[in-house]
């Protein structure tokens, strides 16, 4: 629920009430939200064509696939979600 009043106040997302029960919410990405994840998204390829050009396709593929592996077995961690919340300006 803080993740989603943070992107709403940053403006990448707004509540809307459901048009069939108003006990809920429906959330839905705004234009600045679109273009966010468009820009996220090109940043991303560039840095790994940057990194497969260094390291070579495959051993990219086995980084991320390592990587991937990683951060399936760790716990998320209070320390990490402190720092999300510092850089979305909310008190820790």
């Amino acid at each position: 629920a803080k993740t989603i009043a943070a992107l709403e106040r940053l403006g990448y997302l707004e509540r809307e009430t459901d048009p069939n029960d108003a006990r809920l919410k429906r959330l839905r990405v705004t234009d600045r939200g679109h273009e966010m994840m468009t820009l996220g998204a090109a940043l991303f390829t560039a840095v790994r064509e940057r990194w497969a050009a260094q390291i070579g396709a495959e051993q990219l593929d086995a980084l991320e696939a390592h990587l991937t592996q990683l951060a399936k077995n760790r716990p998320p961690s209070t320390k990490n979600l402190a720092r999300l919340r510092e850089d979305l300006g909310e008190p820790i």
